[in-house]
């Protein structure tokens, strides 16, 4: 006989896969990045929108996921620079590139840092 925990617990896995689960595959592209800067620069200047932290906070997280796994790779960036100052450099080039905001994200971080922070050969 299957004791009662291992029994409940076998239902409730059970129940969960059986159950719909909603998925979806966000990719972000250079229109995203130009809103998330957008939202940065608000709350530098004190003008405030509804959800410009969380952006704030999504654009810092993005740029420093994709530093990280490019450093050292494709980009060499000194140690002792900061986030900011990361984040700074990639809000520039997406300004000065709209004729790549259809490009993925991932890949303007990738060239505004490497072009900023070369690796030597």
């Amino acid at each position: 006989m299957i004791p009662l925990r291992t029994f409940i617990s076998a239902l409730a896995i059970m129940a969960a896969l059986a159950a719909p689960s909603i998925s979806q595959a966000e990719f972000w592209d250079g229109y995203k990045l130009k809103e998330l800067a957008d939202a940065d620069d608000r709350t530098d200047i004190g003008n405030v929108q509804p959800g410009d932290y969380q952006k704030v906070g999504s654009l810092n997280g993005f740029v420093v996921g994709v530093h990280d796994a490019v450093e050292g790779i494709l980009v060499c960036v000194p140690n002792q620079a900061k986030v900011g100052q990361i984040v700074g450099i990639v809000k520039k080039y997406v300004r000065e590139n709209p004729d790549k905001w259809n490009r993925a994200a991932s890949s303007l971080v990738i060239n505004a840092l490497s072009s900023a922070f070369p690796c030597k050969k």
